[in-house]
């Protein structure tokens, strides 16, 4: 995961009566330009998987639900309370079945853990078969059990990202005749610099293998 930095919202939320819904046709503009700065901020990044999201599918999520018993419709425009994600849904290659997670599973469902807030990612940590965790046991409940961020084609969507890596570095450094160890080093210094998809895993990977190979 990856700590989200927001600016104001566009100034065309504060010209919407709060009883009257961002997604209604007549808001169709704001509503592009809210989901443009999310994208900026988030780097085209879901907020909650850290999936790439094409532009066409990124969604708008209340962190604070609008509704339900845990929602507070005075948030409906608030751009603090936006949040970019992906669609949430995982189609297998033979369309036999599909997955939630994500927003999709979440709902209108409380939730602690809040991806702007550097105390909560300073708690999250992953696993070598490709888990994330958290040291809050309330969040690591949430990204188990409320965000299903563990599911089997999450988790292995990790281990295939940091797989590709693996393969570049024996391909392109290793060959070379750069060190194992090396080759990991500048392959982390390169990637904490931008942003790419399941980022904290491949870091988490790249740090480890960086100091266990010689």
């Amino acid at each position: 995961m990856r700590l989200i930095k927001k600016n104001n919202g566009p100034e065309c939320l504060e010209k919407i009566d709060k009883y009257v819904e961002l997604s209604n046709r007549e808001n169709r503009d704001c509503k592009d330009l809210v989901i443009s700065q999310l994208e900026f901020e988030q780097k085209n990044l879901c907020a909650y998987c850290n999936r790439k999201v094409n532009p066409k599918a990124f969604r708008i999520e209340h962190y604070i639900p609008q509704n339900g018993a845990n929602g507070n419709s005075e948030l409906a425009l608030d751009y603090s309370n936006f949040l970019g994600v992906c669609h949430g849904r995982f189609n297998y290659d033979d369309h036999s079945q599909s997955v939630a997670f994500c927003e999709s599973v979440r709902g209108s469902k409380k939730l602690l853990f809040n991806p702007q807030s550097i105390d909560h990612l300073n708690d999250v940590y992953y696993t070598n078969d490709g888990f994330i965790r958290s040291r809050n046991t309330d969040h690591d409940d949430e990204f188990e059990n409320v965000l299903l961020l563990n599911i089997d084609p999450m988790r292995n969507a990790r281990i295939a990202a940091y797989t590709k890596i693996e393969d570049v570095i024996f391909e392109e450094l290793v060959s070379n005749n750069v060190p194992l160890r090396d080759g990991h080093r500048l392959t982390l210094n390169d990637l904490i610099g931008r942003s790419v998809e399941h980022q904290g895993y491949l870091v988490f990977k790249l740090q480890a293998n960086a100091s266990s190979f010689i």
